[in-house]
């Protein structure tokens, strides 16, 4: 923020206000911050930032109060307009209840005098300005499950009155601003709150200063933001947010976070979101089914403003991104190739489809110019297919994956992607005319014992002709060089000393069937002597199909002790940094290759078969080749009873899971 920025914060003397104001003196803001009475935490951060803080006496519930400040500031600019107010009386009171007056003066330090401060203060906020409003999301309709009635209602007043002035002051350039900074462990928040003012406060300021030059009416929550699940279906699920290190409670896996929801029964979701990084949510619950057939969408968490600000210095912006989910569906002569109501099928390999979809479409378009540079945030959502992405004829860079960017950016011909990864790359297209997005893989003749090669146009890029905007050629310049990502090897750093010692603990990667056909036995072992590391396409459909959970159970093992999937019952201390080895077994019956998941947490991927990765990013899910290892380092910082599986849908469903708990 610039020098001469001026923010006034009304409603400032502690709490919320008081840290607000901390954190724009920060940002080397000038800061007007007003008190009600004399208030020794200003007076103590006047003393820390001389000439950059002046103190104002108000009472936002006094209009004369206020309109006497108005005249003492004679007209100044202020860029940041911030109305900070909140008294909570009668916590348990209904309306039959209440103290009249309590509900008066909550109604009127709440609501009434917020927005008598913003039209007082509306005419010294410049077109580039923003005016923002403390508000809470107990006064959100869809947000308040019933707490602190009359509370929430005067917090539902101030957000219909700023809706109000938004409409009375349509088409104004200024951003106006409803503000909800979550639980925050205040006077009112109690100790118990989810949120520290360190945690919450950085994300509200960095979020209002975003807005700037950005018109509208926005609703900008620092905590986290609610998830009404209404389940209109014949049958339970739930929601899991993948990658997210959120709360356990809300993970979303039936009976480990919370109970399925029953067909038209309902949850509340509650997600925050710590990290930045390409993340999605998906049921899991017969994932098989209600993922494949569409309950799936991507999440991008943008960086915070501080890496931002690393980045914009290096050069960076973001002009033009693209957010592709991939998928496909398995169809027959007569429409969908039907699902196992009671097994689920497709148990070996899991359920390939023929038909690709990205963002549920076939084969759709994209239009760029000749010279654009777009950033495309890939996420599998296939049921098994592990994809293999290229542009063919334009040159791609490796940006980031899972949860964050990458030490460095790297040039790549292609990227693998397995089920569940989300991988970030930027592409230039220099000549005009259609690219496409091709997935490019080997596939494997089981019946013949041959290779051969595949092609799928997944998508299109159409070039115009037209050359870039003029910030294009800046951006091509920039896309020239492949830089090395400093804040994101310092994000790594701490973990370095780790890297070296022995594996923690192992997990084999195995399978057991019994009761297969005899004619699906048979061709199996005779295939057993050779396993590509990975299978790229269903090239044994019929068999594969035919094979359900009822005969096919795939096995996470603990060698130390013998115990399998829900039986390992792995517990460690809040805090560890765990290497763990991950064996996927080449004697298995039919190996293949396993996309290893790990909730609630993130991890480093060491090595794969032994050689060391010499590029690392976050991760939350790993390729692990059939006949392979790969050595992850697991950071568990994130407390809770958390689910490791396979993220093969019909392998999940084979019971090819284990949970650890964080303590």
């Amino acid at each position: 923020m610039a020098a001469t920025s001026t923010t006034l914060i009304l409603g400032a003397s502690r709490g919320l206000g008081l840290a607000l104001v901390e954190e724009w003196l920060n940002r080397d803001a000038q800061v007007i911050a007003t008190q009600r009475s004399a208030s020794p935490g200003l007076s103590a951060l006047q003393l820390r930032y001389p000439g950059s803080l002046e103190i104002e006496s108000a009472d936002i519930a006094d209009a004369s109060s206020i309109r006497s400040l108005r005249k003492r500031l004679n007209g100044r600019r202020i860029d940041v307009l911030f109305v900070n107010a909140g008294i909570c009386k009668a916590k348990t009171e209904t309306p039959s209840t209440v103290d009249e007056q309590d509900f008066i003066d909550m109604m009127l330090t709440n609501a009434l005098g917020p927005m008598r401060a913003v039209e007082v203060f509306e005419d010294v906020v410049p077109a580039n300005g923003v005016i923002a409003v403390m508000t809470s999301e107990l006064g959100s309709i869809a947000g308040n499950q019933g707490s602190w009635e009359l509370y929430s209602s005067s917090k539902a007043a101030l957000n219909m009155l700023m809706k109000c002035f938004s409409a009375r002051h349509a088409g104004d350039p200024r951003a106006l601003l409803l503000v909800a900074p979550g639980w925050v462990r205040t006077d009112m928040g109690t100790s118990a709150a989810t949120l520290s003012m360190e945690e919450s406060i950085p994300f509200v300021t960095q979020s209002v200063e975003r807005s700037r030059s950005k018109p509208g009416l926005r609703f900008i929550s620092g905590d986290r933001f609610n998830v009404d699940l209404r389940n209109h279906l014949d049958q339970p699920t739930t929601i899991h947010w993948h990658g997210i290190r959120l709360d356990s409670a809300y993970d979303g896996v039936p009976d480990t976070a919370h109970p399925a929801v029953p067909p038209g029964g309902r949850f509340l979701y509650r997600v925050h979101f710590p990290d930045a990084g390409v993340y999605w949510y998906h049921p899991h619950v017969r994932e098989d089914m209600q993922q494949n057939l569409g309950l799936a969408g991507a999440i991008l968490v943008a960086d915070s403003a501080e890496t931002m600000g690393r980045r914009e210095e290096a050069g960076e912006d973001r002009a033009r991104s693209e957010n592709i989910v991939l998928s496909d569906l398995l169809l027959g002569d007569h429409g969908l190739v039907p699902f196992g109501r009671t097994d689920v099928t497709h148990a070996l390999m899991g359920r390939f489809g023929n038909v690709f979809l990205v963002n549920g479409a076939v084969r759709p378009r994209i239009t760029a110019r000749r010279g654009d540079v777009i950033r495309f945030q890939f996420t599998n959502a296939a049921n098994a297919r592990t994809f293999n992405l290229s542009f063919p004829g334009a040159r791609m860079k490796l940006i980031g994956s899972d949860a964050g960017h990458y030490e460095r950016e790297a040039w790549v011909e292609s990227v693998v992607i397995a089920p569940a990864e989300r991988y970030i790359v930027d592409v230039q297209f220099n000549r005009p005319g259609t690219v496409v997005l091709a997935n490019r893989v080997r596939g494997l003749d089981h019946f013949f014992n041959r290779f051969f090669f595949e092609s799928d146009t997944l998508a299109e890029v159409w070039v115009s002709g037209t050359p870039a905007d003029p910030g294009g050629g800046a951006r091509g310049a920039r896309f020239a060089i492949a830089r090395p990502d400093a804040a994101a090897a310092a994000g790594i750093d701490p973990y370095r000393r780790y890297f070296g010692r022995p594996p923690d603990h192992t997990l084999e990667l195995t399978m057991e069937s019994h009761g297969l056909p005899f004619v699906t036995r048979m061709l199996m072992q005779l295939d057993s002597s050779y396993f590509a590391p990975a299978e790229w396409s269903g090239t044994m459909p019929g068999m594969n199909w035919a094979a359900t959970t009822a005969q096919v159970r795939w096995v996470l093992r603990d060698p130390d002790t013998g115990r399998e999937n829900m039986d390992i019952g792995w517990s460690f201390p809040r805090g560890s940094v765990v290497k763990l080895r991950l064996v996927n077994q080449r004697v298995a019956f039919h190996a293949m290759q396993h996309p290893i998941h790990v909730h609630g947490q993130r991890f480093l991927v060491l090595a794969v078969n032994g050689i060391p990765t010499r590029n690392l990013v976050w991760k939350d899910t790993v390729l692990v080749p059939a006949g392979g290892t790969a050595d992850i380092l697991l950071d568990l910082s994130n407390p809770g009873r958390w689910m490791l599986h396979c993220h093969i849908a019909e392998h999940l469903a084979a019971q090819m899971m284990t949970a650890f708990t964080v303590h």
